[in-house]
């Protein structure tokens, strides 16, 4: 009986292992700033690694276009037009907006950050950092794919 309990236990182990590793960001890790044009506007959309949400991809969009999932600890990086850009999160059935200034050759730096409570409510929100903050919060994070 023992070792069927050990076997079982190991093998729960392995399975919530790999659930717990599909919802953190497994990409490349950021080295440097990759501009795509100077004609456009390069995005960097940042999650740092929490437990509050973790198990959930956030879905990321610009003007309605989607740019990806951007798991726990990861970031995603998109090329936008300069102008009035309108970027939307999409997490659970909540959405979040901010528009932001950009002209041609910017780098952005966002983040979308998640607090749960102990009533098991939750608040989201995007916040614009600034080339120095948003360099220094991306370091440790790697590419949502």
């Amino acid at each position: 009986m023992r070792r069927y309990e050990y076997t079982m236990k190991y093998l729960l182990s392995i399975i919530l292992s790999v659930f717990l590793l599909s919802c953190v960001a497994t990409g490349n890790k950021f080295d440097k700033i990759r501009l795509y044009s100077p004609d456009t506007v390069t995005v960097y959309v940042l999650r740092q690694s929490m437990i509050s949400g973790g198990f959930y991809c956030a879905d990321i969009y610009e003007y309605g276009k989607h740019k990806g999932c951007l798991k726990n600890g990861g970031y995603l990086r998109f090329e936008a037009s300069p102008g009035s850009v309108l970027f939307r999160s999409e997490y659970m059935t909540k959405n979040k907006y901010k528009t932001i200034e950009a002209k041609a050759g910017d780098v952005v730096f966002l983040e979308w950050y998640i607090q749960t409570y102990p009533d098991g409510s939750y608040m989201d929100k995007i916040i614009v950092h600034s080339k120095d903050n948003g360099l220094k919060l991306i370091s440790e994070l790697n590419l949502s794919s």
